[in-house]
């Protein structure tokens, strides 16, 4: 039988493990030429996006288009459409389930959160499609640009891309507000490498949710 840790030695251990990460993923992210945000504290981002509207607004259910990019310099090229229902959980959290509403079956869940202890907006998502973790939660690493949200990821390893295999890739995400019943979303690819092997950032994944009447 596992014992609990304490909440005081489990707060320890994930502060430790966020200063421990933090800089890992900063050094991944300099040497793929990529930009980190800098701090912003919770009482900026509270007085720019306030968390109970920003979480409100996408409560509902959603028709979704989905347009995915092989690469930088491939055409953005349009996947099956889908829907979404996001809950409001406990006026906390928003939890979204979409799965396919035409084309072959699937399912993504997302979590969207402000984390008043780390004063900042926190995602994650899974994708049956490709079932990796996908966490944007490192502490320091998310803010806000005007009334669009950004997240910084960290790196994942596509097993197959193309004809390729195994390929590492660092990833962020930009969630759009919502506005006249709309939100955008894009998930950005940069391939990791050194020096010339380091490929460019590009929107690999791209999703217009719609709000249904």
């Amino acid at each position: 039988m596992h014992a609990f840790a304490s909440p005081r030695r489990f707060d320890r251990t994930f502060r430790w493990m966020g200063h421990r990460l933090t800089p890992i993923v900063c050094a991944l992210a300099a040497a793929a030429g990529l930009a980190l945000p800098g701090r912003v504290n919770a009482a900026e981002i509270a007085q720019a996006l306030a968390p109970a509207k920003v979480l409100q607004a996408m409560e509902g259910h959603w028709s979704v288009r989905q347009w995915m990019r092989a690469g930088p310099d491939a055409p953005l090229v349009e996947l099956p459409s889908a829907v979404a229902q996001r809950a409001l959980v406990d006026q906390a959290f928003i939890q979204e389930t979409m799965t396919a509403s035409a084309g072959p079956s699937f399912t993504r869940i997302a979590l969207v959160l402000f984390n008043a202890v780390g004063g900042q907006y926190e995602y994650a998502s899974i994708d049956s499609r490709l079932p990796q973790l996908m966490a944007y939660a490192l502490p320091g690493a998310n803010r806000p640009e005007g009334a669009t949200l950004h997240f910084t990821g960290s790196a994942f390893v596509a097993p197959a891309w193309g004809e390729r295999r195994n390929v590492p890739f660092l990833f962020r995400l930009e969630l759009g507000p919502v506005a006249d019943g709309q939100q955008r979303a894009r998930l950005y690819l940069k391939e990791l490498g050194v020096g010339a092997a380091a490929g460019p950032e590009f929107v690999a994944f791209e999703y217009l949710y719609s709000r249904r009447r």
